[in-house]
């Protein structure tokens, strides 16, 4: 999957490189979309900096959820 813009009025959510989300209570970068493949990054409060990978529909799931719970 190439580069995409998430759009929430549509019915198909899509994630771009750039894109902050919140994930498992924590806010996320999107660093790369590799193939099927989302990584996330983020730097914790003393600096330490993580990173994640999920497939991209676990992260289309997710921010589906996200949708409906902020309506």
């Amino acid at each position: 999957m190439n580069n995409m813009k998430k759009n929430y009025s549509d019915s198909d959510i899509s994630v771009q490189i750039g894109d902050r989300i919140i994930f498992d209570d924590r806010e996320w970068k999107v660093a790369e979309i590799i193939s099927d493949t989302v990584v996330l990054y983020r730097e914790s409060v003393s600096g330490k900096s993580q990173t994640m990978q999920e497939p991209v529909e676990v992260i289309k799931s997710h921010l589906q959820e996200q949708k409906y719970r902020d309506i």
